[in-house]
């Protein structure tokens, strides 16, 4: 028998079935083991659990949308706890209250910056660009994997707040060096991880013919000629990348001392 989509509370226990499901783990089918818990919030986050329950906030987690704005202060905002810009303006609610603007505004996201260099560390991301994507505007690498935040974003597609975006036991600038996959924990597709071949087994991690050998000669289903590597133009991306915004900076230069 199923739940009642056109009831809260299908066994008429008094507690409603998402609670049920949900929160306590009971039957909500059967009304003799519905237990109303009063105020109970197990993730201290400022709201009970039947409130997130109704909500459909998780609560065991006081930050269900990750945005550094808990959900009770959400709540208690008027933001939305299950949408991380609730304005849609570009920058996070928790980067909005921490920044003094509106987070129910979407045309003062970005108020507090004065863009006097775009890119104040030189990553090909400007200053707004990097408010948004949540990096360091005054370090070109913010998590220190040797990639620059912009290349992250704008040519190897990696996460530039993690180093080892594949988690494959390389760093994504190692695997820039080596030209394996950021993005593939498994480049060669040979059936071993890079950062196991690369740090225990001393292999090639583009090249699936030594997988299949160090697996007993069982043998990968791929094939074994060498991978080509997927970031090869990561090099002549960049220095394209520096190439345009020399010439953005330079016209924009020029508009200026011109008065253009």
């Amino acid at each position: 028998t199923l739940t009642d989509p056109l009831l809260a509370d299908t066994d008429g226990g008094s507690v409603d079935d998402g609670v049920e499901v949900d929160v306590n783990g009971t039957n909500p089918l059967d009304p003799t083991d519905d237990v109303v818990v009063v105020d109970e919030d197990s993730d201290n986050d400022g709201l009970t659990d039947a409130e997130e329950a109704e909500l459909g906030t998780d609560p065991l987690d006081p930050d269900t949308d990750r945005d550094d704005l808990g959900d009770g202060r959400e709540v208690a905002r008027g933001t939305d706890p299950l949408d991380p810009d609730t304005d849609g303006g570009g920058a996070t609610d928790g980067w909005e209250v921490d920044h003094d603007t509106d987070p129910l505004d979407p045309d003062d996201d970005f108020a507090d910056i004065v863009p006097v260099d775009p890119d104040a560390d030189s990553d090909f991301l400007t200053d707004l660009e990097e408010a948004a994507a949540g990096t360091d505007p005054a370090d070109p690498d913010t998590d220190d994997d040797g990639v620059l935040d912009g290349v992250e974003v704008l040519v190897t597609g990696t996460n530039p707040l993690i180093a080892d975006t594949d988690e494959d036991g390389l760093s994504d600038g190692e695997e820039v060096d080596l030209r394996t996959d950021p993005l593939d924990v498994d480049t060669d597709g040979g059936g071993i991880e890079d950062g196991v071949e690369v740090n225990e087994l001393g292999t090639d991690p583009l090249d699936a013919s030594d997988d299949a050998e160090l697996d007993g000669g069982g043998g990968c289903n791929c094939d074994t000629s060498t991978t080509p590597s997927p970031l090869a133009g990561v090099a002549a991306a960049a220095a394209l990348l520096a190439l345009v915004r020399r010439r953005r900076g330079s016209a924009h230069g020029a508009r200026a001392s011109t008065g253009g």
